[in-house]
């Protein structure tokens, strides 16, 4: 009879990571992970404008989105 709550793990992988390895992994992550943040927040600035238009303009977006 098969115990579904018991399923062992027969194969083990050929090689297992050293330290080394899942440390330089740990910080290619890291690496990516911050470029796509820098990424996404030039793009953020790059949608905003300066002035005083863009001041009126998001009260008037809201007020337009209100308004339906």
């Amino acid at each position: 009879m098969f115990n579904y709550y018991y399923n062992p793990v027969t194969e083990k992988p050929k090689t297992w990571r050293s330290a080394y390895e899942i440390e330089m992994a740990a910080l290619k992550h890291e690496e990516r992970r911050i470029q796509m943040m820098y990424n996404n927040a030039s793009q953020a600035e790059g949608d905003r404008k300066a002035g005083f238009l863009s001041f009126l303009r998001a009260p008037l977006q809201m007020l337009a989105a209100l308004i339906g």
